[in-house]
């Protein structure tokens, strides 16, 4: 079960890549590199709580929805 929640899980960060609603881009800097993430085209800051990020809020909201139809759907 907890196989299958965790693939639904990042399946929902898959569709969030793949429509553009998340992007992630690497900036390199004089001292290394800075990855800034954006949700909807909003920047959304480094330092906001693992589960106050919108595409994690939204990952666990769809999870468990998604996890039931593939659990009923296996080969």
């Amino acid at each position: 079960v907890q196989l299958i929640t965790t693939l639904a899980h990042e399946s929902v960060h898959l569709k969030q890549y793949l429509t553009g609603k998340m992007r992630s881009v690497a900036h390199r800097t004089p001292t290394g590199s800075v990855v800034t993430n954006t949700w909807n085209g909003e920047v959304i800051p480094n330092e906001t709580e693992y589960m106050k990020l919108p595409w994690e809020v939204e990952a666990h909201a769809e999870q468990n929805a998604l996890a039931t139809v593939l659990a009923h759907h296996r080969m």
